[in-house]
């Protein structure tokens, strides 16, 4: 729930505090839980959703500037630094529900299967939007469109 979140959103505060919400949402509303067989894929769309609605309140206080970011950049011991941050803000430039997507597809491992069945949208659907996201976020890569604000 976690590492979703965090994908969405981009702090660490702001990822516990919608990890929160879903929580304290599911555990007020026992009864909507669906069948044990769909609860990971709920879950997540919780998240998902929950992640999103937290961006966008914050977003209709204050823009986000991508520097308050520089400091929860992710990755390997071996990654360039400066790759990990252009891969950051590019990231960043794209929309919640986009970073949701790959947040589950790369970070989660998820099939495009699981993502459609998390999302309650189309397979089919989900893999062309997969395919814009990837063909958009190595774009910004490639044009070295981040700004380092």
């Amino acid at each position: 729930m976690f590492r979703i979140a965090y994908r969405v959103l981009g702090h660490i505060e702001d990822a516990e505090e919608a990890r929160q919400d879903t929580l304290v949402s599911l555990l007020a509303n026992p009864n909507c839980w669906p069948l044990l067989q769909h609860h990971a894929a709920w879950v997540r769309r919780c998240t998902i959703n929950s992640a999103i609605s937290l961006y966008r309140r914050k977003s209709r206080r204050k823009a986000t500037r991508l520097s308050d970011h520089t400091d929860e950049i992710e990755g390997s011991e071996t990654a360039d630094p400066h790759e990990v941050m252009d891969l950051r803000l590019a990231l960043l430039q794209l929309d919640a529900e986009t970073r949701a997507l790959l947040s589950l597809r790369f970070d989660e491992g998820l099939t495009v299967r699981e993502i459609g069945e998390a999302m309650g949208t189309a397979h089919t659907t989900i893999q062309s939007r997969l395919s814009r996201a990837i063909e958009s976020l190595q774009s910004r890569l490639c044009s070295g469109e981040q700004h380092y604000a």
